[in-house]
């Protein structure tokens, strides 16, 4: 008589249990490398559309927007950017955006700083921002960290 067999062996489902958790392994990293690019992606969109904004506003009136303070946008600007306001709520990796126009230093910056509510971002996460949008290093370049905790994209007046 032969047997009818039903089902799997205990050393059939442990294999396939470990070939499973191998897999997991291999692709769980790469989703969260995924998840950080997209962070880091999102944040330099935004700073390159608050300069395009800028860089038009100044093209069309003549002057550039006026100073402001932390999680303000400055008002000349605001027409640009109609899905949302990125001053208004947290960069994806932390932080709040600032615009600052300082006339005696020739230079326009868009900064990320921490809030009561919103810590600045992580160094690696600057780090990563820097390596997309800049030179990679945060001490050179156009993105650097500043003193107060907080990292500042910087762009010339023209």
């Amino acid at each position: 008589m032969r047997s009818l067999r039903h089902g799997f062996t205990f050393v059939e489902l442990s294999v396939v249990v470990v070939v499973i958790g191998i897999l997991a392994v291999i692709v769980a990293p790469k989703f969260a490398s995924a998840r950080t690019d997209a962070r880091i992606t999102a944040v330099a969109e935004d700073i390159q559309g608050i300069v395009r904004a800028v860089d038009y506003h100044k093209a069309n009136k003549g002057y550039w927007p006026a100073d402001t303070i932390v999680g303000v946008m400055p008002p000349e600007i605001v027409a640009h950017f109609k899905g949302g306001n990125p001053f208004q709520t947290p960069t994806a990796i932390g932080g709040v955006f600032e615009y600052d126009n300082i006339p005696n230093e020739g230079v326009l910056r868009i900064s990320i700083r921490s809030t009561r509510t919103t810590p600045a971002p992580e160094i690696i996460d600057a780090l990563a921002l820097d390596a997309y949008i800049d030179d990679g290093v945060l001490n050179t370049g156009n993105f650097r960290s500043t003193s107060g905790g907080g990292y500042t994209y910087i762009f010339n007046r023209k």
